[in-house]
């Protein structure tokens, strides 16, 4: 698995990137099949090309998988880093500003 360098990339392209991505996880949500470029670029209004080098770079990144003729995620990359260390922090800090956020109320 490759991990982009996301400080090389500009914000338009990341932000495609996780708009695709988020389009593929609401299908798995959905309980759909695999969901192809096509559909995924229906979704946003997007050109199919814009479409493809996102799902190119999320399966580069493992955060994507082909399955059949479409994609779903892999939860397999997530499961990777619910224990990461950095992910314990952003934990720490969403319950300490919901309880600053408690405490003001």
């Amino acid at each position: 698995m490759k991990h982009r360098d996301y400080r090389r990339k500009h914000v338009g392209a990341v932000a495609e990137e996780n708009f695709v991505a988020a389009v593929v996880v609401d299908n798995d949500d959905a309980g759909k099949p695999p969901i192809s470029v096509s559909g995924i670029a229906q979704a946003l209004n997007m050109p199919r090309s814009n479409v493809g080098r996102a799902v190119n770079a999320l399966v580069d990144q493992g955060r994507i998988r082909k399955e059949g003729r479409g994609y779903v995620t892999d939860l397999d990359f997530f499961a990777e880093r619910i224990n990461a260390d950095y992910f314990k922090n952003i934990q720490k800090a969403i319950i300490t500003a919901a309880r600053e956020l408690q405490n003001m109320g």
